[in-house]
Order: C-alpha cells, then sequence, then structure tokens
C-alpha cells in the first residue's frame, strides 16, 4: 500500500517553507513590537478577551493530544523497534526524562537541547538517505523502479490525502503551525533582538527545504530495502539499523529520541506559559507574582505531562499512524485560528464578536 509510506509529508514540508516567509515579514516584527508575550494575548489586544480564553484553551488541547501525547506514543514506537520495550513502559520513560528537564530548566533548557538535537538528527539523516541512495543505486533507480512512490498530489479520490483536500488545508495548517503556534513563535519571542528572531527564522525556512531528502526519501529507500508490509512507525528505526554502522546507529536513535523528546519539552513549556498566563493570571491570580507564576507553571506542566501519558498510551493501543495522529488533531483547530490571526492584522473592520463566531464555527 503506497499510502504506507508518508508520501503527504513531502508535499508538507515542502509547502511550509514560504509561512516562514510570513512570520519574517509580517507576523514576527508585529508581535515582537506589540510586546506580546503569548499568541492568545494578541486575539484579546485585537479583539477581545473571550478569543483570548477560547484560544488558550484550543492550544492546550492541541499540546496535550496533538504534540506530547502522539509524540510520546513516537517514542514508544522506536524504543518498541530498536529493544522490544513494551509501548506503555516506553511512554512512561521518555514522560518521567522529559518532564524533569523541562519543568526544572524551563525555556532556556528546551531552546538548548533544540539546538543540539537538531544538528544530531540531521546529520544522522543524511547520513540514511546517502547510505541507503548508494545500498538502492542511487535515486534515478529508485524513481525507475517505483515512479508511483514520487507523486507529489494524489487525485481528488484518493482516500486519505485528496489534493483537493491538501490545497485547502495546507496553508491554513502551515500558517497555524508557523506563524500563530506559541510552541514556535515563543522561541522567537525569547530572542535577543527582533534581527535575531528574523534570522532564526529563516534559516529554518531554508532547513524545511531539505527536509523531503532527509525525511521522506529515506521512507521511499525503505519500500526497496526492507519490502512491504512493514510497520510505518517502525520503518525509520529499521533502516538505520539495516544501513548504518553499528558505532552510528546508537547515535542516530539517540538523535532521535532526543529530538522527540525536544518536541515533548518545547510543547509542554508552552502548555504551561499559555495556561498560566492567558489562563490563571487573568482569571483567578492578577496579583499574582513572578515566583508564583513559576511555580504554577511547573505544576501544570506536571498535570499535563499526567494527561498527556493517558492519552499516549491510548494511541500506543491503537496503534495509529503516528504523522496522521498528530496532523488530523491539528486540522481541526488551523483554519479557524490562522483566519483570525491573518485577518486580524490585514483588517480593521474585523469584529470581535466576528472572531468568537469564526472561531466557534470554525472547528
Amino acid at each position: 500500500d503506497h499510502r504506507d509510506l508518508h508520501s503527504f509529508p513531502t508535499r508538507r514540508s515542502s509547502d511550509l517553507w514560504y509561512t516562514y516567509s510570513l512570520l519574517v515579514w509580517i507576523f514576527l516584527p508585529y508581535y515582537m513590537r506589540s510586546g506580546l508575550y503569548t499568541m492568545p494575548e494578541f486575539l484579546e489586544r485585537r479583539f477581545n478577551r473571550t478569543t483570548r480564553y477560547l484560544y488558550a484553551l484550543s492550544t492546550l488541547l492541541t499540546y496535550v493530544l496533538g504534540f506530547i501525547a502522539a509524540i510520546l506514543y513516537a517514542g514508544a514506537v522506536v524504543l518498541e523497534a530498536l529493544f522490544g520495550l513494551d509501548p506503555v513502559h516506553g511512554v512512561l520513560l521518555m514522560a518521567v526524562t522529559t518532564a524533569v528537564y523541562t519543568i526544572y530548566g524551563g525555556l532556556l533548557s528546551v531552546v538548548w537541547t533544540d539546538f543540539l538535537q537538531f544538528i544530531i538528527l540531521f546529520a544522522g539523516g543524511a547520513v540514511v538517505t546517502i547510505l541507503g541512495l548508494n545500498a538502492t543505486g542511487g535515486i534515478l533507480p529508485l524513481m525507475r523502479e517505483f515512479p508511483e512512490k514520487f507523486f507529489m498530489a494524489y487525485p481528488a479520490s484518493h482516500p486519505e490525502f485528496p489534493f483537493a483536500g491538501m490545497v485547502g488545508t495546507v496553508l491554513s495548517v502551515s500558517m497555524w503551525y508557523v506563524c500563530t503556534n506559541q510552541f514556535m513563535v515563543q522561541r522567537c519571542l525569547g530572542a535577543r533582538s527582533e534581527w535575531d528572531a528574523r534570522m532564526g527564522a529563516v534559516f529554518a525556512g531554508y532547513m524545511k527545504l531539505l527536509l523531503p531528502f532527509i525525511i521522506c526519501l529515506p521512507g521511499v529507500i525503505a519500500w526497496k530495502v526492507l519490502g512491504p508490509g512493514v510497520d510505518p512507525n517502525h520503518v525509520f528505526a529499521l533502516l538505520v539499523a539495516r544501513l548504518v554502522p553499528a558505532g552510528l546507529v546508537g547515535l542516530i536513535m539517540a538523535g532521535l529520541a532526543s529530538a522527540i523528546m525536544s518536541t515533548i519539552s518545547s510543547a509542554l513549556n508552552s502548555a504551561s506559559t499559555v495556561a498560566t498566563l492567558d489562563l490563571i493570571v487573568p482569571l483567578w491570580k492578577k496579583n499574582a507574582t513572578q515566583e508564583e507564576q513559576v511555580s504554577w507553571g511547573k505544576w501544570l506542566s506536571a498535570l499535563f505531562m499526567a494527561v498527556a501519558v493517558g492519552f499516549a498510551i491510548m494511541f500506543s493501543h491503537q496503534q495509529g499512524k503516528v504523522f496522521l495522529i498528530i496532523q488530523n488533531i491539528n486540522a481541526y483547530f488551523a483554519a479557524p485560528v490562522a483566519a483570525l490571526f491573518i485577518v486580524g492584522i490585514f483588517w480593521k473592520g474585523a469584529t470581535g464578536t466576528a472572531a468568537i463566531v469564526t472561531f466557534i464555527a470554525g472547528f
């Protein structure tokens, strides 16, 4: 089944780059010059408090289900493929390990671990691609043998990735993820200056152009090397074990595991920030000190992780494809949020009532 190789990420990865341009030229200058700390805060300034609270709640739901829980499941899948570890035990191991350094280290620890893990994972992905192409004779023989694996778009009748649906959702999902997502923008807001933040986004956009070659191409290589019928969630780990010399296998899989932990820690940190600054402080603790806010953030991080562990275990019992779980959850929230932010910046005539209706009806 050609759907098992996830041709969808190829299109999504190549389409995401232009939303970084929107972030650099439109959204980021607006955020930083306005002195914002969270994305829901923008909606209150532009529309009203109700939209802020609605977006804060949906953000928490998205992060706990679509990021933390789904990525915990992904980490457990990797551990299962490599070591035969039970998925439930894998979820608990990843959760405890990540929660410890995230809760006590804060955003600074998240950023530094992200940076180091990016280098390891990107290098590891490149090694797998190079060794895989060497083992299969190169990309041209693959294209001749499996031309159907290189399609960038499927017909409108495709059961999972119809072209019409892709055209209609890629822009909103990408804009939501890159430009309006606390998970992404919080790193920019923590930069030393607007120039540093914008250059970081530019660099990320260029790196996105390389993802099809180190994320999607190995999937096609796996079809040749491993054959059909392999669990899609296990493909990368099995491909590494098959192609990479023993001395590098541990390093690459450590990079993959650490990248999974990095995503979890970033989402956990962002979720606690949104919950504290957009819900706890304005609704219950208006006079909370900085120390009290930090304390609330730590307790909320532990709570969110506990809830995510429960959902991750549920995902492991359902044995769904990790990528589809994440995308399906995000797709519900992306379009109305993207609409509110882009219209809120470009059209002064948009009202608070219209924003509320759009947000609720958009789901």
